[in-house]
């Protein structure tokens, strides 16, 4: 039997090496301990590693702006699945190594099995988010931005149909947004994110000089970095003021 710590032959019932006195592992001892099968490290890296695999979709998803929950903080939300699965990835990948470099410690068979997985698994993963951080943003429209954009062409088309009102009018504005319905405007556009209109209720007027104010009320576009509630906002004097 050759001794794993220093290569010299031993007799085959030797238990201890009889050159450098280390431990020699039997051929029964070597089946009892692949019978014992993985050690709990190996488990752990790899049920991470197939946890942070099943977490891709969610991934991808978040980042696309899909299925994320209405009364959640979109920002909050993608990021909180971001950083869960940047944790589950590097904690598969370092279990994994870990259990490995223990794994040679012991003389066990080391880079097959669920230890191999994890790591894979958790590089796949880690891969993953990497790609979803990357591309989706240039590739896909955020929704919530897309409504905000939206949302200022809205106060823009009201805005140029008060400024027509107020040339038939003597340079007055309207009293109410309803006074541009049918004449200067279709109809009062809704904001597309909360689905209503948002902008009669803020509607004001002020004389002497004749300017006028209002917003898409709500904090329906605190989504979007740097909006606060009540904005967009649109005046006589400012114009637009998107945040």
């Amino acid at each position: 039997m050759l001794c794993p710590k220093c290569g010299k032959e031993n007799k085959g019932d030797a238990k201890i090496c009889a050159v450098c006195g280390a431990e020699l592992i039997t051929v029964k001892n070597a089946e009892k301990t692949n019978r014992e099968g993985k050690d709990d490290l190996e488990i752990i890296s790899s049920s991470l590693g197939i946890l942070g695999v099943l977490l891709v979709p969610f991934v991808f998803t978040a980042f696309m702006g899909i299925l994320v929950p209405k009364h959640i903080n979109r920002n909050i939300f993608v990021s909180f699945i971001g950083i869960t699965q940047l944790i589950i990835s590097v904690a598969a990948i370092f279990t994994g190594l870990y259990s490995r470099t223990l794994n040679k410690k012991r003389q066990k068979s080391v880079g097959k099995g669920t230890t191999g997985d994890g790591i894979f698994l958790g590089f796949i993963s880690f891969f993953a988010l990497l790609i979803s951080g990357i591309l989706t943003p240039g590739f896909v429209d955020i929704p919530w931005e897309s409504k905000w954009v939206a949302c200022q062409s809205n106060l823009k088309n009201i805005a140029v149909a008060l400024e027509m009102y107020s040339v038939d009018n003597k340079g007055h504005y309207p009293p109410s947004l309803q006074y541009l319905v049918p004449t200067f405007i279709e109809k009062i556009p809704v904001c597309p994110e909360a689905g209503k209109d948002t902008y009669s209720s803020s509607y004001t007027i002020h004389k002497n000089p004749d300017i006028f104010t209002f917003y898409c009320s709500g904090a329906n576009h605190t989504d979007v970095q740097g909006v606060h509630p009540n904005h967009p906002q649109y005046s006589s004097v400012e114009r637009l003021i998107p945040k």
